[in-house]
């Protein structure tokens, strides 16, 4: 009836208008919740640093020149190590990229996400997030680049967002349109199928563009930046010629970022942290995927006057301890429960720095995969398997032989939950 008396268009119009106004009234309400509640920062806390936190999808272990590659592809990075502390022993949160993401922005053990039929690893406004607690302890936040997800970057704690959503890596690589708020920014360098500007250098431009705006805010800053992946970089399947280039990319954003933050003269002002959300593992066909290669990526932290200059640290740690560094870092108080992470700003300090009694990872794929690290120990389940493989990786880093037999006392040591071959549960 509603439809024959030609009155649907406006109705729906209407319902979509009530729906906006909805929306908007919803975004009012938190945002003055989360005003009433926010810390007001006094004394010592006014201090804390801006802290600008930079990740790339997969970088490996030994990819960059300050962990040891040759010829260094990477002097920007190399220069911020050497500015800085680099990690020798700091692990991804998982072998998946959306994984490692989650488990940086909630400091939480990735096994934890909940698992939904649309997707495992999805940031929800229930999530104390490390943009919320950074904003509600008196920071403005902002985040920069690939985005995944229902919800939007300024529904999960940051104040404002410029980049894109997965699309196809050619429409990312060269992107006619930037996604920023709740509006779009058209890219005229790109237009009509033009490729002018890359998606890593509309970041960079982004990136000095907001160091430009807040260089001289009371304020404290958290600035989030996700990179483009290599396969966005090069759009398609990358060769290691292609892999080469996207490292020179990721290079050249951290040296722009870095360029602006000495032209502002910021060094004592800003925490700078470059790191990866998978390890990058070269090899065709790994045992598991739990493997070094996977999971073991770069840490580095730059902070004049904050962090000793060229120092290294082989404390063990993981993404989930990035929250709760920047947390006592940020001087939050009280510190948000529920966290798995540690903070390592006790190894930034180069005081004493609490350990993790054991790492735990595991891959939801097929087959089913468990990881635990304790010391310089790792154990590996694989789901199907009768027994763990036990690995020395201050001995053996490659993971080329399994010492189980010769030690079942280790062994007993690194059961965290009894494994089980089929349907495995988190």
């Amino acid at each position: 009836m509603i439809a024959e008396s030609g009155a649907a268009d406006p109705l729906l119009g209407m319902l979509a208008e009530a729906d906006e106004i909805l929306s908007q009234a919803k975004l009012r309400n938190r945002e003055a919740i989360r005003q009433a509640n926010r810390q007001v920062r006094v004394g010592a806390a006014r201090l804390s640093p801006h802290i600008v936190i930079v990740v790339a999808d997969s970088v490996g272990h030994r990819e960059l020149g300050c962990y040891g590659a040759a010829p260094s592809l990477t002097p920007q990075l190399d220069r911020l190590a050497a500015n800085g502390m680099r990690f020798s022993n700091y692990y991804a949160a998982s072998c998946q990229s959306e994984a490692g993401f989650w488990s940086l922005m909630t400091g939480r053990n990735a096994s934890r996400a909940p698992r939904t039929a649309e997707a495992s690893y999805q940031l929800r406004e229930s999530q104390r997030s490390l943009a919320d607690v950074l904003w509600n302890a008196g920071y403005t936040t902002s985040f920069l680049g690939v985005w995944t997800g229902a919800q939007r970057p300024t529904e999960l704690g940051f104040d404002d967002w410029v980049g894109r959503i997965p699309t196809n890596a050619a429409a990312e690589a060269f992107p006619e349109v930037l996604l920023t708020g709740r509006s779009q920014m058209r890219i005229v360098e790109n237009a009509n199928g033009q490729r002018k500007a890359s998606f890593a250098s509309l970041l960079a431009a982004e990136a000095e563009a907001y160091l430009d705006r807040n260089a001289k805010s009371d304020r404290p800053f958290l600035l989030v930046v996700r990179l483009p992946s290599a396969e966005v970089c090069q759009f398609g399947a990358p060769s290691p010629q292609d892999r080469t280039a996207a490292l020179k990319d990721w290079d050249d954003f951290v040296g722009r970022l870095s360029a602006r933050i000495d032209e502002h003269n910021l060094r004592r002002r800003v925490c700078v942290m470059f790191t990866a959300l998978t390890g990058h593992d070269s090899a065709e066909s790994p045992s598991h995927p739990l493997r070094e290669s996977s999971l073991r990526a770069p840490l580095i932290v730059s902070w004049v006057g904050g962090v000793p200059r060229d120092a290294v640290s082989d404390h063990v740690c993981t993404a989930w301890d990035v929250l709760p560094t920047c947390v006592e870092l940020a001087r939050v108080s009280p510190a948000p429960d529920g966290m798995d992470g540690i903070s390592f700003s006790g190894s930034l300090r180069q005081q004493a720095q609490k350990e993790h009694p054991l790492l735990f990872w595991e891959s939801r794929g097929n087959p089913h995969v468990q990881a635990v690290r304790k010391g310089q120990w790792k154990g590996v389940y694989v789901a199907g398997d009768r027994s763990i493989h036990l690995f020395n990786l201050q001995q053996d880093p490659g993971e080329t032989t399994d010492v189980a037999e010769e030690h079942p006392d280790v062994v007993k040591q690194l059961i965290v939950r009894q494994p089980v071959a089929k349907n495995p549960k988190a």
